[in-house]
């Protein structure tokens, strides 16, 4: 079970830092072990001495609010870690699908005609990638530097032709 530190000061959750030391030095006068000769009175004092640690600390302060609020600590992901679906490194086109092939061919069986035209327009956006920067670097417009910004266009064309003739 998790400990309210706000409870356990007795404070509100919007109090300020000057009322949270006042509810502190109060609650530490009353069960300090040197005057509670009390057996768990020096556990309960540590229990004191963290809460006022973490609430009289901006950064702290946020990260137990936020627990608070939504049971895990900021930044960190609120699903478990899932184990890989393969161990060999999917083809460059299969990155950007959730199943790769096996999903591309699932849906070839439904329906191959949407299937076969997205490979298609996916080459002919190839195309473009290629012709228009070789077209630039010819007429002058770009210096032939730049010629390296066709090179995607050849990924996506032998990308997509693989997957449409699978």
């Amino acid at each position: 079970m998790r400990i309210d530190y706000y409870k356990l000061l007795g404070v509100g959750r919007n109090a300020s830092d000057q009322e949270i030391k006042r509810a502190y030095r109060r609650i530490a006068m009353e069960i300090h072990p040197d005057i509670n000769p009390s057996p768990e009175a020096n556990a309960l004092f540590s229990q004191i001495n963290l809460a006022y640690e973490t609430l009289i600390d901006a950064d702290k302060r946020f990260n137990y609010d936020y627990l608070i609020k939504y049971g895990r600590k900021p930044g960190t992901n609120p699903r478990p870690a899932q184990a890989p679906r393969t161990t060999a490194p999917p083809p460059p086109f299969n990155m950007h699908y959730a199943d790769g092939p096996a999903r591309t061919q699932s849906m070839a069986a439904r329906n191959p005609t949407v299937v076969k035209s997205f490979f298609i327009t996916i080459i002919f956006l190839g195309f473009l990638f290629i012709t228009l920067p070789v077209r630039s670097v010819l007429t002058g417009t770009w210096d032939p530097v730049f010629i390296v910004v066709a090179f995607p266009g050849f990924l996506l064309i032998r990308d997509a032709w693989n997957q449409l003739w699978q």
